[in-house]
């Protein structure tokens, strides 16, 4: 696991985003979940005010995978600022995203000429 850290944006920063709508596409970067199917959950229970059933678990294992601090009790956030913490979602996705890419080189085999093989054994 990694270590506990802040998250790179405030809860608030929701107002700087162009597209709220994004709770599928999260969802599918946190766990692989359906992107349609996360969407149409989601909005069936926001209908309801529930989203936060559905929510809380996407945050949690989002916090979990990058080794976040919760920033307020999930439920709540989930509840009442359900956009904002969509889109912070997001933007956290992007950062460690942006920032986990990283390029293996690996040092190709050395081979040395001059080392005798055994032939290879016949098949009887």
């Amino acid at each position: 696991m990694a270590p506990v850290t802040s998250t790179r944006s405030s809860l608030f920063d929701c107002f700087d985003a162009g597209d709220i709508c994004l709770y599928g596409r999260n969802a599918k970067r946190i766990d692989g979940s359906s992107c349609f199917g996360s969407c149409f959950i989601y909005w069936l229970l926001s209908e309801c005010g529930l989203c936060c059933l559905v929510h809380m678990s996407k945050r949690q294992a989002l916090r979990q995978r990058f080794g976040l601090r919760e920033d307020g009790d999930d439920c709540l956030v989930t509840t009442f600022c359900s956009s904002c913490v969509v889109c912070q979602e997001a933007r956290e996705l992007r950062f460690h995203s942006n920032s986990s890419s990283s390029v293996v080189v690996l040092q190709p085999k050395t081979i040395r000429m001059d080392q005798k093989f055994a032939p290879e054994e016949t098949i009887k």
